[in-house]
């Protein structure tokens, strides 16, 4: 049986199984029943095997593979693409929404994490960041309390769904799952589907198609509010950071320098993401 590596942290077992390996048992329990509970509404996402064993100061589980492949946004029609991908968002949304209240998973907090785990990282390490990104960041408070809140997976880029023949296949990866504001998932999408392309004229015009069609896919399944369309430029600029102080942390620092220059930016484009997030599916089509 063939054994290769995949990611950090997962092995493919013979092309019909996945290993996860994670030093967190809490995190992988949680992300098990919450698999199971997905899986009961027709959710397409990894079908764990057993329990938990530990292993050399970790634990390992096995899960069943989930055939497909990542999604590259800005091949065939970004529009079509951020269409679908906003609506696959907004299906798991409406998913989640079923999970039990007493589901235990972490309650998130943007304003507590900025204090208590970004400007923590920041001080420990002493790293420089641009006084008006931070005052910023801080002035999101009020608004941030006012977005709706439910259970979100967290970590959504493309490199956690899987699609085979154009369609869509699975989630994967459920591990960061928390109570949050919901937009957050989009603007996540966003951010990662930017890095490496900011600085690029034709692929900021491109991306600037896909995420308002992943905007337009989503609202189009479950109506985005004027708050959240108001959070998005917050929202980019606090996720840059956060990024920054996971890098930071995990001591990659050029990585982390990085995201304080792309955070630099999204702060002074930050009319141009309003825009973005106010626009209407008309123009959305002239950019196509």
């Amino acid at each position: 049986m063939e054994i290769k590596k995949i990611y950090r942290s997962a092995w493919d077992i013979g092309g019909n199984y996945v290993l996860k390996r994670g030093d967190d048992l809490a995190v992988l329990e949680k992300s098990i029943r919450l698999s199971g509970l997905l899986t009961a509404q027709g959710v397409p996402v990894p079908e764990y095997v057993g329990k938990p064993v530990q292993a050399d100061g970790a634990y390992c589980v096995l899960m069943k593979k989930i055939n497909g492949s990542h999604l590259d946004p800005y091949k065939g029609n970004p529009y079509e693409n951020g269409v679908m991908l906003g609506r696959l968002i907004a299906e798991l949304h409406a998913a989640l929404r079923e999970i039990p209240d007493n589901f235990d998973c972490p309650e998130g907090d943007y304003m507590r994490g900025l204090d208590e785990y970004i400007m923590e990282e920041f001080r420990a390490k002493s790293v420089r960041v641009p006084k008006n990104v931070l005052a910023y960041c801080h002035a999101f408070g009020p608004l941030y309390e006012k977005l709706p809140r439910q259970l979100i997976h967290r970590d959504v880029h493309t490199s956690n769904m899987l699609f085979e023949d154009g369609a869509f296949t699975g989630w994967l990866d459920f591990d960061n799952a928390e109570r949050n504001a919901r937009v957050h998932d989009l603007c996540y999408l966003g951010a990662t589907m930017l890095v490496g392309n900011y600085r690029k004229r034709r692929r900021l015009r491109t991306w600037k198609v896909i995420f308002r069609s992943v905007l337009r896919g989503y609202d189009k399944t479950s109506p985005l509010i004027h708050d959240e369309r108001e959070a998005v430029p917050y929202m980019f600029v606090h996720i840059e950071l956060l990024f920054a102080a996971f890098f930071s942390k995990n001591g990659q620092g050029k990585i982390a320098r990085s995201c304080i220059g792309m955070a630099r930016w999204l702060y002074r484009r930050r009319a141009m993401l309003a825009e973005i997030a106010c626009v209407n599916e008309t123009a959305m089509r002239k950019l196509t």
